[in-house]
């Protein structure tokens, strides 16, 4: 029984860092990506949840100021003449919150912590070498 409970806590485990690396690798290219990883981070968190038949909630260093953070750019989106582009802009940081907390909660070792910054690193050398090929193979000067 103990080793089915560990191999459900190792899926949720891979599923999360799955997400964490999509998330880094496509920070400087792609928002579908983004939200692929944080979706993942998400059915992560849930899943383990379920099956450890608790909720954990993120550390709450920082949970009230970035709630009424949150909350007054929400009340901005509710005055806003365009209420929808707004939403959008308050979804993408909550989105972006909500990844810093369950990220937070899952990194428990150095080696996690060097290889999310190695794909980070990475991901911008690439972005970085792509606008230096673009700028100067565009033609335009």
């Amino acid at each position: 029984m103990i080793s089915i409970s560990m191999q459900k806590n190792n899926i949720t485990y891979w599923i999360m860092y799955i997400g964490i690396l999509i998330q880094a690798l496509f920070a400087f290219w792609s928002v579908t990506a983004i939200h692929v990883g944080t979706i993942l981070l998400i059915i992560g968190w849930l899943l383990k949840c379920f099956l450890n038949k608790e909720i954990e909630l993120p550390r709450k260093d920082l949970l009230v100021p970035i709630t009424l953070f949150l909350g007054v750019c929400f009340l901005s989106v509710c005055v806003n003449r365009n209420f929808s582009s707004g939403l959008k802009e308050w979804k993408s940081l909550f989105e972006l919150f909500l990844g810093y907390y369950l990220i937070l909660n899952f990194i428990q070792s150095k080696k996690e912590i060097k290889v999310i910054l190695f794909v980070l690193t990475f991901s911008s050398v690439l972005a970085a070498l792509y606008g230096i090929f673009q700028h100067f193979s565009s033609g335009v000067r």
